[in-house]
This record gives structure tokens, sequence and C-alpha cells, in this order.
């Protein structure tokens, strides 16, 4: 019953399995995670408001409007010929002045492509290929931890950025490309246990090689 509450209504056709789809999502205050398997027969959407149970008693203590289930976000399927992408943005929603954190997951069959951008919480990507690309945080707010994790062969270009977590991307042994790691504050890592890398140059807070022969930039 939750779950069925805390959801957003995608407009336009539904997203379902067999056809190309872009995620592009912005979430300026919360967690995002978007999660692509094709178990989910069609693209469905859950949020939450964080401390929501302290915000309910915040609200009828100091008797203000709190709805939990109210419109945070809105949801748009595009299609384009084959091509669709399914686009979430947050609404101006507001509650005594502020808007409080929400986390949101979207839940789709496949992902052939995907931008997030979010501040004040963390980004777990599960399942995506194609273009990724990532940024948490931003000149107001903090950023928080960044993790990809993809069984399948990523051969297109992936852009992780956040300005206060750790980046993490764990993909397929098949995978490859050409890898730049920057950590201005923080440590790079490097590990394969599959494939070949080559030309490694190992630098302070700057790692930069090659694995499997790949040409597309991480």
């Amino acid at each position: 019953a939750n779950e069925i509450a805390h959801s957003v209504e995608i407009q336009g056709t539904p997203v379902t399995i067999g056809r190309f789809t872009a995620v592009d999502v912005e979430n300026p205050k919360g967690n995002v995670k978007v999660v692509a398997l094709p178990r989910n027969e069609e693209a469905y959407i859950r949020f939450r408001v964080q401390r929501e149970h302290q915000m309910r008693w915040r609200s009828m203590r100091m008797k203000f409007d709190f709805d939990p289930n109210g419109e945070y976000f809105t949801a748009e399927h595009i299609t384009d010929g084959e091509l669709s992408t399914l686009v979430v943005r947050p609404t101006d929603l507001s509650i005594e002045g502020f808007r409080p954190p929400v986390d949101i997951t979207v839940y789709v069959p496949q992902c052939d492509g995907l931008r997030v951008w979010n501040a004040g919480g963390n980004v777990e990507i599960v399942g995506v290929s194609g273009v990724i690309d990532v940024a948490s945080g931003d000149e107001q707010t903090q950023g928080g931890d960044i993790q990809i994790r993809s069984g399948k062969e990523l051969s297109e270009t992936i852009n992780a950025w956040s300005n206060n977590g750790n980046v993490a991307l764990m993909v397929a042994p098949d995978a490859g490309g050409t890898i730049e790691l920057i950590a201005p504050h923080g440590k790079t890592t490097f590990w394969s246990k599959h494939g070949v890398t080559e030309h490694s140059r190992p630098e302070v807070g700057r790692w930069t090689g090659i694995w499997n022969d790949g040409t597309n930039s991480i």
C-alpha cells in the first residue's frame, strides 16, 4: 500500500521491455536510484520523504500541512521513433518554505542511456548500458556517493562526478575503455581480474590507462 501511495505517475505511453529507452533524472535534495532489469516489465517510479514519520509528527504538533504522497516529481515518457526518454523532474513543492529531502527510485526494463543530477544524497545505478552521465552536488549543496553496477558490455562514454563522496564503477569482464580517474583530495583505484590493462600511469590523485583496448571514455 505504501509503495502504491508513494508513486509518480508517468505521463505518456508505458515504458515496456524491448524498446531503446534513456532515463533523465534530477533530484535537488535526496538520493537517486535507477534499476534497469528485465524483470521490470514496465517502468514505474517510487519515492519517499526522508524522516517521513518525524515530519508527520512535527506537522501535527506545529499544525502545518505535510503530504508524504505529494507531487514532488513529475515524469514523462517522450518517444521519438524507436528511441524514447523517461524524463523525471522535481516540482517546486515545499513545506513551510523548504523542500524536504526526498529519495526517488526509477525502475525500468532496460536503460540504454542515462543522465542523473542530484544533491544532498547518494546515487545508485544498476544494470544500465549506453552513455552514462552522473553528477552529484553543486555549488550550494554537497553531493554524495555514486555507485554504478552493470553486467553488460559497456562501450559508450561513462562520466561520474561528485563533489563530496566516493565514486565506484563495477562492470563486466568484457567491458573496456580509456580510463581517467581523478581525486584531488582522495584516492584513485583501478582493479581488473580479467582482460589486459595497458599504458597504466598512476599519479598523485590521478590514474589513467587503457583497459581491453577500449576507446570509450570512462
